[in-house]
């Protein structure tokens, strides 16, 4: 039988006691294998460019210092003839 054959109807006492105990043993394996070490798996998100610029290259103060391909386009709506 798979998992959600033996789980109970959701709403129900039985479903609310499954889930406290299924939440438990997760939380226990988690306990057990220990913290979290981000520098074995790396950058979570973002790349290269994003962990060695600095705030004010990473943001800009001006208009002007962006390039133009960091530029929105110009959104300009069709005329109605």
């Amino acid at each position: 039988m798979s998992d959600k054959e033996k789980r109970p109807l959701p709403g129900t006492a039985e479903h609310w006691e499954w889930m406290r105990k299924r939440a438990e043993a997760r939380g226990k394996q988690m306990a057990k294998a220990g913290a979290a070490d981000f520098d074995e798996a790396g950058v979570l998100a973002g790349g290269v460019d994003s962990l060695t610029s600095t705030d004010a290259e990473a943001f800009p103060s001006d208009v002007t210092e962006y390039t133009q391909e960091e530029r929105k386009p110009r959104i300009v709506p069709k005329k109605k003839d």
